[in-house]
Order: C-alpha cells, then sequence, then structure tokens
C-alpha cells in the first residue's frame, strides 16, 4: 500500500509505504512539540534568572535606595 507524503512546503509528492508515512508524520509531530517545549522551557527558566538577577539588584541598591532613584 502505497500513500504519497508531502516533503514540506515543496509540492512534491514522495510515493512511501504506509508505515513509513505514518513514522514520518509521527516524527514531525513529535518534533514540533519538543520545539514548543523547548522554547517554553528556555523561555521560562529565562525569566526566572531574570528575576533572580533583578532581585539580587534590588537587594544590593536597597542601602543607597535615593541615589539610584536621581540617577
Amino acid at each position: 500500500m502505497l500513500t504519497l507524503l508531502s516533503l514540506g512546503h515543496s509540492k512534491t509528492l514522495v510515493p512511501v509505504s504506509r508505515r513509513t508515512a505514518i513514522f514520518a508524520m509521527n516524527m514531525l509531530i513529535e518534533v514540533q512539540i519538543r520545539n514548543v517545549l523547548v522554547s517554553f522551557n528556555l523561555r521560562m527558566t529565562y525569566r526566572r534568572k531574570l528575576n533572580v538577577i533583578v532581585g539580587k539588584r534590588k537587594q544590593i541598591m536597597n542601602p543607597r535606595a535615593e541615589r539610584s532613584m536621581t540617577s
């Protein structure tokens, strides 16, 4: 049983076996999900790091808060 698998955005259709087509689709879906999860995780960790840095800066700046406000 041959099914037609389209490669990416190109209009070329490649005849492949059904199992290969299903495998390729699953791979594509998995990669997309993994990309979304990775980008989300990166954003969250980056935000956390930023918060930590900002928090440390606030602690350092606290004694001279008035001076830092004017500058």
